[in-house]
């Protein structure tokens, strides 16, 4: 009994972790841009590399 629980639990979570990705995929064809905005900008990132290896060069 507890084997069959087992099993139809990992199929629903199967399901669930499927139906997920197929969403954000759809949401991405559609807009283009899905999830959270970086927390730097992608103009200031090579700055921000700069400025993080001086630091730890000095450190």
């Amino acid at each position: 009994m507890a084997q069959t629980l087992a099993a139809a639990d990992e199929l629903q979570r199967d399901l669930q972790c499927e139906q997920t990705y197929d969403g954000l995929r759809v949401a991405e064809a559609k807009c283009g841009k899905c999830g959270r905005r970086p927390a730097v900008p992608a103009g200031k990132t090579d700055d921000v590399r700069t400025a993080r290896a001086e630091v730890s060069r000095t450190s």
